[in-house]
């Protein structure tokens, strides 16, 4: 790594540039779920992104991405050793502008997160709803509490939709695992693929589509305390009591944003619940066959190694309720069209009536091409 270094502006505009490193780099934490990269890894993923590069531009982004230059340009807000390895921790305002690139990267939201947010926006509840407070922007403690306030409410906010739009492309996701399942040509894979499909998409409602959806719910009731709705409300009420007219409106818009999330991240958990309907549904279906045809190899093998039984013995349709019944069951009669006469007469007359069509349509063409060229 070079040892020159650069001011946060020019470190960031080259970032900025190749930004597919920290999209790799940030999906590596993702995946891991952890908060930090190991400098190995970033690295290797540096390096592999600089082949093919000009000598200039790999000196560029050696100065850049250096470990050193990062914690100068206040990029990096710390590097440790735990455990035998060295783990780079970024800023996370900077991880926030990379995500940006990407939908993919946008963080989900899990039920710890959205409890601990709303347990913040309990504490600033309290301290409204206290006698302590002036109510007037000449007030800096007033002043200071609305600012932190309607940050906290815009982070939320903000951070549900940036959610709600990755969540909305998960229609496409569960198509295209679908698909890939279904082009599979061992009955196996396609059985994995189901497995891994419906893991994936189980963790994905448990762990983040749920918890929001209980969260935006107006009807939810919290041992805890007042759900998101109730806490708007009571601010509202502040508001209004205390004659702050522009932020009693404003808590009435959030409430109407938070609302209408609540009614479309409804209807992402509706399809993933069909999704997952459907896919259970056919892996269900897909064991019962494979256990029946491994009960029916088996008694195929019973009569090719046993000279005295030449038959597939009757216990197993019994056993099988899939055969119920199915020998009170009328046999379909043989319908042998292609042996009447009359049938062949119809399939004749037919082939030489679209040979008549075919021969005038040919005489209309050369007709017409004899008036063009007089």
């Amino acid at each position: 790594m070079s040892d020159q270094r650069l001011l946060t502006i020019p470190t960031f505009t080259i970032m900025l540039e190749h930004h597919t490193i920290m999209r790799d780099v940030i999906r590596d934490m993702d995946e891991a779920g952890e908060p930090y990269v190991h400098e190995a890894k970033f690295i290797t993923q540096l390096h592999r992104y600089m082949q093919g590069l000009s000598r200039d531009k790999q000196k560029q982004l050696r100065t850049a991405f250096s470990i050193e230059n990062l914690l100068a340009a206040h990029i990096l807000v710390d590097k440790d050793e735990f455990g035998g390895e060295s783990r780079l921790i970024f800023d996370r305002s900077v991880i926030g502008v990379f995500r940006l690139f990407d939908r993919s990267l946008f963080q989900d939201l899990t039920d710890v997160a959205l409890k601990t947010q709303l347990g913040s926006l309990r504490l600033l509840l309290e301290q409204v709803e206290s006698d302590s407070l002036l109510f007037s922007d000449a007030d800096l403690d007033y002043k200071e509490l609305m600012d932190e306030l309607f940050h906290r409410l815009s982070e939320l906010l903000n951070s549900i939709r940036l959610n709600l739009i990755k969540m909305q492309t998960i229609n496409q996701e569960l198509s295209d695992a679908s698909e890939l399942a279904a082009k599979a040509g061992n009955p196996q894979v396609f059985a994995l693929l189901q497995r891994e499909s419906i893991g994936k998409i189980s963790h994905l409602l448990s762990r983040h589509i749920l918890p929001t959806r209980q969260f935006l719910d107006e009807k939810s009731r919290l041992k805890d305390g007042p759900n998101l709705f109730e806490c708007l409300q009571k601010l509202r009420r502040q508001f209004d009591l205390h004659q702050d007219h522009q932020r009693e409106m404003a808590m009435l818009r959030y409430e109407i944003s938070f609302n209408s999330f609540h009614t479309q991240i409804s209807k992402v958990s509706h399809s993933v619940d069909q999704f997952l309907a459907r896919s259970k549904k056919r892996l269900q279906q897909f064991n019962a066959i494979e256990a029946a045809f491994g009960e029916l190899s088996e008694a195929l093998d019973a009569t090719q190694h046993n000279l005295k039984r030449s038959l597939i013995d009757g216990e197993f349709a019994r056993n099988n309720g899939a055969f119920m019944g199915l020998m009170q069951q009328a046999r379909p009669k043989v319908l042998r069209i292609s042996r009447s006469e009359a049938y062949l007469n119809n399939v004749v007359s037919d082939i030489e009536a679209r040979v008549a069509d075919q021969s005038l349509l040919k005489q209309t063409s050369l007709c017409g091409n004899d008036e063009l060229q007089r």
